[in-house]
């Protein structure tokens, strides 16, 4: 699981992340799998167009949630600082975040951030 990391809300629509490789490896990391999620926005396509699936209507907007992947560099040690900026996000609003290596075998155990909450425009 990455270790040493720290979330800071730098505006009204941006979220950064910063964390370090994980300390025990079973393989080399290929990358690291980055998830947000809104828990607050609305679901009525306000802003941004929705999908219908079996499960409901869902947004495909990226200022609700999303997924990244950030290429882990070849030989990184778990001294290695990698920075990630979630851009596009909704202000006023609160935000879960989740961050797993991956390496050969799949994806490890996700590593949960504490709740943040975007800045109104203002501030």
């Amino acid at each position: 699981m990455p270790q040493g990391r720290k979330i800071l809300v730098q505006g009204p629509n941006t979220i950064q992340i910063t964390w370090n490789g994980p300390k025990k490896r079973q393989s080399e990391v290929r990358h690291y799998k980055l998830t947000w999620k809104c828990l607050d926005c609305p679901l009525d396509g306000t802003t941004g167009p929705n999908v219908e699936t079996h499960t409901g209507t869902i947004s495909r907007d990226i200022s609700r949630q999303g997924q990244r992947k950030v290429l882990a560099n070849v030989g990184d040690t778990p001294s290695q600082l990698y920075t990630a900026t979630l851009g596009d996000l909704m202000p006023d609003a609160s935000y879960q975040v989740t961050l797993a290596a991956a390496n050969s075998r799949g994806v490890g155990q996700e590593f949960l951030y504490p709740v943040v909450r975007t800045r109104l425009p203002s501030e």
